[in-house]
């Protein structure tokens, strides 16, 4: 598993905490306090400008006659009366008051820093008029400057259960082409994004039509993992007969809103349908449908979904037995799953995933060093999953954590 390090992946499970919660773990502390300035307006005057010169015109006599002129008429001789035009002052544009130690970056709005407070005193059950803000700066994967407008939370558990002390992010501010700053709430998107990283959640199909949730899911995420519609039997629910609808649908969100795809699971036995369960195909034919099967969905997203669960919980004796592709083919259907994904789109990152495999006294341990080295010897493989299903009261430590 040397190699891969980098490329760990830890599957992503409904929204169980806020954004505040999960966005300030992205932030390093700071101890810069600012106050808050109220920008005046100003009013731009104008002058109005007129003509004071007296115009002549000079007269010719009725019978003169000038070469190469005719004789102007009483019409062509009257003057018209000069207009009178308003022309505005030419005065600089008021540039807005700096933050305290950060020249040209601009105090946020009032109604902006309303706007982010009010929403997550809510959520931390403490009163918005407590919350003061402080500023950094950070720099992005790509050495760009960024700056943070966070609140320094003090341990509370009679309101909050439990201590959440810590920086939360409310704002961020960004600099346009111009060299620009301007600010506006900060999301885990944003944050994720410029610290080069994935931050996900499961586009879980009974949550699907709330549009609340599909607004928070679009704003927060970058990545979004589709399972509903992809497993088996609602993929290919009888043999031969593929049905796109359900992936469709969330895949339209997550392009929609400019997020990554991972697609979960290509194989995921447990979730077989009856069908192959109860079929008694030989080992040749199992293996034509497997290729078939993967081989048709991932080349009709390729270029659409950015990455695969190829293989998801294979058989482990003894706790897990129902795998009809092991029994059948052998453990070497693993093999055969990611290269035919590999060859229906060359540019999509496959993953093995498997559960208790986070440690390395887990379970499924040893089955998953044994797996991944044996498809990073064909090339095959790209990041491995651990789903980390853990216990929030008592969570592993770093070191006894893979990474």
């Amino acid at each position: 598993m040397r190699g891969l390090r980098e490329n760990l992946i830890i599957n992503t499970q409904p929204i169980t905490s806020t954004s505040a919660e999960l966005a300030r773990r992205l932030v390093k502390n700071s101890s810069a306090a600012i106050g808050l300035t109220t920008i005046a307006g100003i009013l731009a005057g104008c002058t109005i400008a007129e003509s004071t010169q007296a115009t002549t015109t000079p007269t010719v006599a009725p019978d003169t006659i000038i070469e190469g002129f005719s004789t102007p008429t009483p019409e062509q001789t009257q003057q018209p009366t000069p207009e009178l035009t308003a022309t505005p002052t030419q005065e600089a544009t008021p540039q807005p008051p700096s933050l305290e130690g950060f020249p040209g970056v601009p105090v946020p709005e009032q109604a902006l820093i309303t706007s982010a407070i009010e929403p997550y005193a809510r959520a931390m059950g403490i009163e918005p008029n407590s919350v003061q803000l402080q500023y950094q700066q950070l720099t992005d994967v790509n050495g760009q400057p960024f700056m943070v407008a966070t609140h320094r939370l003090d341990p509370n558990p009679e309101q909050q259960g439990e201590p959440l002390e810590g920086d939360y992010p409310l704002l961020i501010a960004t600099q346009d082409e111009n060299g620009e700053w301007g600010w506006k709430r900060a999301t885990l998107k944003e944050f994720a994004g410029r610290l080069g990283m994935n931050i996900g959640t499961e586009l879980t199909g009974w949550w699907f039509g709330d549009g609340r949730w599909r607004e928070i899911v679009g704003r927060e995420f970058n990545i979004a993992t589709i399972d509903w519609g992809v497993y088996w039997t609602e993929s290919e629910p009888t043999q031969g007969n593929f049905d796109f609808t359900v992936i469709d649908r969330q895949l339209a969100l997550a392009e929609q809103t400019d997020m990554k795809v991972r697609g979960h699971a290509l194989v995921f036995p447990s979730v077989s349908p009856d069908w192959i369960r109860s079929g008694n195909f030989t080992r040749d034919q199992l293996i034509t449908i497997l290729n078939n099967h993967i081989s048709t969905l991932v080349s009709h997203y390729r270029g659409r979904i950015d990455e695969w669960v190829v293989v998801n919980e294979p058989y482990i004796y003894p706790y897990r037995t129902n795998d009809v592709f092991y029994r059948i083919i052998g453990p070497d259907y693993i093999d055969i799953a990611f290269r035919a994904a590999r060859e229906a789109d060359p540019s999509a990152r496959l993953i093995y995933e498997d559960t208790f495999n986070h440690t390395p006294d887990g379970i499924t341990t040893q089955l998953t060093r044994e797996v991944v080295t044996r498809l990073q010897e064909q090339g095959l493989i790209d990041a491995v999953g651990l789903q980390m299903h853990i216990d929030g009261a008592s969570p592993p430590t770093k070191e006894e954590v893979i990474i």
